[in-house]
């Protein structure tokens, strides 16, 4: 039904409405993309450099799709031989419905089998409760508070950390 994929070039116009169509969505959660993020061929060229450079760095990009659409975007960085950090966003009308759990098991199994990593980390803001219960539904533990802040939309929030033994 649902299907983790590498990001690849061809992907490029999909993702782009994928983050047209929710943009204000995200911004909810976390700053705004960067001036000219959004146009056409400066999108284009990001993504080009971002699978080109890919195999060589410490990051790993997929998407989680349905039979048509991109539902979410996955990501592990960070990545340093055994550990790495996990981000990922999702379509908003994709929301609240288990996609997010399945969409991070399927990445955590690539994580494991292809990245041959053994730890995962993630950051979620403490307003951010169905981020945190999607980590936690997936074996992923609360570690202490850091007293560690981000600035969304020019606002201070805690950040919690979590991590998974894979």
């Amino acid at each position: 039904m649902y299907q983790l994929q590498v990001l690849q070039t061809e992907h490029w116009q999909r993702l782009l409405e994928f983050e047209l169509d929710n943009q204000q969505w995200f911004e909810k959660w976390i700053s705004p993309r960067p001036e000219g993020f959004y146009q056409r061929q400066i999108f284009l060229q990001n993504i080009k450099s971002l699978v080109r450079q890919s195999p060589d760095t410490d990051y790993a990009m997929y998407l989680y799709f349905d039979a048509q659409n991109i539902l979410g975007r996955f990501n592990i960085i960070n990545i340093d031989r055994k550990t790495a950090e996990i981000g990922y966003r999702l379509a908003e009308r994709a929301t609240g419905k288990g996609i997010a759990t399945t969409g991070l098991q399927a990445l955590m199994v690539e994580a494991k089998n292809r990245l041959k990593l053994q730890q995962l980390t993630a950051r979620v803001t403490i307003d951010n409760i169905a981020s945190q219960k999607v980590l936690l539904n997936n074996g992923f533990v609360r570690q202490q508070n850091t007293d560690n802040f981000i600035l969304v939309n020019a606002v201070e929030i805690e950040v919690l950390h979590f991590n998974v033994q894979l």
